[in-house]
């Protein structure tokens, strides 16, 4: 079994109700590119309910056709319907729980969360147990933090002679998380006056619109 665990803390000129707008912003630019360059996304369920450990959350479940993302290095060694995943996220105000299981192999082959914590004020000590972590400032200047957002991406697989998989996911997941947050900052302008209300009917359309 090969196990990747990592910690990415990007430190943010907003706050942490903020980064939830702007984190749903992201989200919906993200979708429109995928459409964009022909990855498909169903969205499956769109609901609120109290979460076991975080307490009222939305909660969502996506089919992701992700052919045209996944790195040819991985592509070459797996067959075509494991690049179907599903992924099923709660979200609360301030953490996020993302779980991706694949449709070919089984939860005890592959398995991929994605644990957020947003904290307001200073940087802190790291809020998982990893000692793994690795900052990303995204402020570009001094005194302008206001929020640190940490993920917890962990990795594991499962496989025969298929262990590497695990570190090139976790490379193209960090080059993911990175672009997402820079374009939360860099696009501040686009949805800091918007609600997550207006936010959430936004997402809602841009995939009612594939059907």
């Amino acid at each position: 079994m090969t196990r990747v665990d990592k910690v990415y803390g990007f430190i943010l000129p907003i706050s942490s109700e903020e980064y939830a707008r702007g984190n749903k912003y992201g989200s919906i630019l993200q979708a429109r590119e995928d459409k964009r360059t022909g990855t498909r996304i169903e969205l499956v369920e769109y609901t609120e309910e109290h979460h076991e450990h975080l307490g009222k959350v939305k909660k969502t479940v996506k089919n992701l056709h992700l052919h045209r993302r996944i790195p040819g290095i991985i592509r070459k060694v797996i067959p075509d319907n494991a690049c179907i995943i599903k992924e099923t996220s709660y979200s609360s105000i301030d953490k996020i729980r993302t779980h991706y299981h694949n449709t070919h192999f089984s939860k005890t082959t592959f398995n991929l969360t994605i644990n957020t914590i947003t904290v307001d004020g200073e940087v802190r000590n790291n809020p998982f147990e990893y000692e793994e972590l690795e900052y990303h400032d995204l402020t570009h200047k001094p005194r302008l933090q206001t929020s640190i957002c940490y993920k917890h991406v962990s990795v594991e697989v499962n496989k025969y002679m298929l262990g590497w998989i695990a570190y090139e996911i976790d490379k193209s997941i960090k080059t993911l998380l990175v672009k997402h947050h820079q374009n939360i900052v860099i696009k501040k302008g686009e949805w800091m006056e918007m609600t997550m209300k207006e936010l959430e009917e936004m997402e809602r359309e841009s995939f009612s619109s594939e059907s």
